[in-house]
């Protein structure tokens, strides 16, 4: 399976993925910087991901500092 938005993953690294313990079709995946970005783009990426919805992400979540690591809370 692969997951794909040209506006938040194109030309960055996947650094950790982490999937819900409470809902099964749902993927939280982090992304370095775009080292081909202009000043604009966001450091950090995080993106929520669900099985049922392919084409793009169910959430998204921007930060000014790399995101190395990402963990949903179990409740």
């Amino acid at each position: 399976m692969k997951f794909k938005d040209t506006n938040y993953t194109s030309n960055r690294i996947v650094t950790d993925l982490n999937w819900s313990p409470s809902i099964d079709n749902l993927v939280l995946a982090s992304y370095s910087e775009n080292p081909l970005g202009n000043i604009d783009d966001p450091v950090g990426v995080a993106l929520l991901w669900s099985l049922t919805l392919k084409s793009r992400p169910e959430f998204h979540l921007f930060a000014n500092s790399p995101i190395t690591s990402t963990c949903f809370n179990p409740y």
